[in-house]
C-alpha cells in the first residue's frame, strides 16, 4: 500500500529501477499495476544508487540492511 501511494506521486518524475523486497517469492515478478519488478536488495551491490525509502515501522532496520550491502548507497525517508 506504501509503495503504491509513493508511486502515484513521483511514478513520472523519476527514473524508478523497482522495489526491494527481501521476500523470495515477491523477487521477479512485476509489482501490481506497475511495470516494475520486485527484486532483491542484493541488486544494490556495487552500484550507485538512490533509495527511496517509505516504510514507517522498520526504516532502521531497512536502512541498516542497504548500507551493509553498500555503504555508498544514498537513502531518503
Amino acid at each position: 500500500y506504501n509503495n503504491n501511494l509513493l508511486l502515484n506521486k513521483i511514478q513520472n518524475k523519476i527514473n524508478i529501477i523497482g522495489i526491494l523486497d527481501n521476500c523470495f517469492e515477491k523477487q521477479n515478478k512485476y509489482f501490481y499495476g506497475y511495470n516494475l519488478k520486485v527484486l532483491s536488495p542484493d541488486i544494490l551491490k556495487n552500484k550507485n544508487v538512490i533509495v527511496l525509502l517509505k516504510n514507517g515501522v522498520y526504516v532502521e532496520e531497512i536502512k541498516k540492511q542497504i548500507l551493509e550491502i553498500n555503504n555508498n548507497s544514498i537513502i531518503l525517508t
